[in-house]
């Protein structure tokens, strides 16, 4: 699955060093919630979130705020780079 692909580089992007299932378990979570928001957002395709690509990087910043209990003001802080990702991906259909 592509969350289990994802959570190792997501666990080194927030510097969690040690082992936590349950602290890994929210951490799926969130990668789950991240990719359906920005899929929504920005009409994000699957594979863009395993490959080095902007999206990828918005889903990072995504969990990190989730992580940190601050999604209220991610979509605010981020408009910028999900507006250019809507643009890249409506160009590219």
């Amino acid at each position: 699955m592509m969350t289990d692909i994802l959570l190792p580089e997501i666990r080194n992007y927030l510097d969690i060093t040690w082992e936590d299932p349950a602290q890994d378990k929210n951490l799926l979570m969130y990668i789950e919630w991240g990719i359906s928001r920005i899929s929504a957002l920005c009409g994000a395709k699957t594979e863009d979130f395993t490959e080095n690509s902007a999206a990828k990087e918005i889903l990072f910043d995504y969990v990190r705020y989730a992580f940190n209990h601050s999604l209220e003001d991610f979509e605010r802080n981020f408009q910028n780079k999900i507006n250019t990702l809507r643009i890249y991906n409506q160009t590219r259909e």
